[in-house]
C-alpha cells in the first residue's frame, strides 16, 4: 500500500509541469525599491504631407497638319459654350489660359491648300498648371478627274464634289491637267458634261496619293 502511494505522488509531480520556470526578476533601484521593466516604445513615424494642389493658369500649343507638312493656320480657341473667343493666334502659339472647357477650332481657308476647305473641332479640357499640347491633322489626297466620253476625253468637264452621304457640295471646278488637292475620303461626283448629269459613287481619295480617276460616260 506505501508502494502505491508513492508511485501516485511521482505521477502527480511530472504532471504538473515537470521543470520549473523561471520568473522574471524585478530590478532594484539605489533606493533599495523593486521596479519592474518595461519595454521600449518605438519612435513615432513622421508622416509625409501631402503636396499641395497644382495651381494656376494652364498653357495650351496646337500643331496643325495639313497632310504630311506642318502648317501655321490661324487657331481659336472658344469657351466651352462655344459663343467666346478665349484666345487666338498661329499653330505652335503658346496660349495661357485659366482652368477649363475648351473647342479649338482650325479652318483651312485657301482653296489652294484644300479644295474643300475643311473646318475641324477638337474639345480639350485643361487643368490647373496644365501643359498641354494638341495635334490637329488635315489629311490630304490629290487627284485629277478625267472625264470621257466614248473614249475620249472631256476638257474643261464641270464636276461638283460631295462628301459621301452629304448633299452639300464642297467643290466646284473644271477638270485640268492639275491635281486637285482635298481632303482625303469618300466622295461621290456629279458630272455636268453634254448636256448630260451624271452621278458617280464611292469615290475614295487616299491620303497622301497621287493619282488619276477616269469618269466614262455614255
Amino acid at each position: 500500500m506505501r508502494k502505491i502511494q508513492l508511485a501516485l505522488v511521482l505521477a502527480l509531480a511530472v504532471g504538473c509541469g515537470g521543470e520549473p520556470t523561471e520568473e522574471a526578476q524585478p530590478q532594484s533601484t539605489s533606493g533599495g525599491e523593486d521596479v519592474v521593466a518595461t519595454p521600449e516604445m518605438a519612435p513615432p513615424i513622421d508622416q509625409a504631407e501631402p503636396e499641395p494642389e497644382p495651381e494656376g493658369p494652364a498653357q495650351l500649343s496646337v500643331t496643325v497638319k495639313v497632310g504630311f507638312d506642318e502648317t501655321p493656320l490661324p487657331v481659336r480657341v472658344l469657351n466651352a459654350d462655344g459663343d467666346e473667343v478665349a484666345a487666338s493666334g498661329s499653330a505652335e502659339a503658346a496660349f495661357t489660359l485659366p482652368a477649363g472647357e475648351y473647342t479649338v477650332v482650325v479652318a483651312v481657308t485657301d482653296p489652294q491648300m484644300l479644295a474643300d476647305t475643311p473646318e475641324k473641332r477638337e474639345s480639350v479640357s485643361l487643368a490647373p498648371a496644365e501643359e498641354r499640347h494638341l495635334l490637329v491633322q488635315f489629311p490630304r489626297a490629290r487627284v485629277r478627274l478625267r472625264v470621257r466620253r466614248n473614249h475620249r476625253e472631256l476638257r474643261r468637264a464641270r464636276v461638283e464634289l460631295r462628301h459621301a452621304g452629304s448633299d452639300e457640295t464642297v467643290v466646284d471646278y473644271r477638270t485640268s491637267n492639275d491635281y486637285l488637292p482635298i481632303s482625303a475620303g469618300r466622295y461621290s461626283a456629279i458630272v455636268h458634261a453634254a448636256n448630260q448629269e451624271i452621278t458617280v459613287n464611292d469615290m475614295i481619295f487616299m491620303e497622301g496619293s497621287s493619282r488619276d480617276m477616269p469618269i466614262d460616260i455614255n
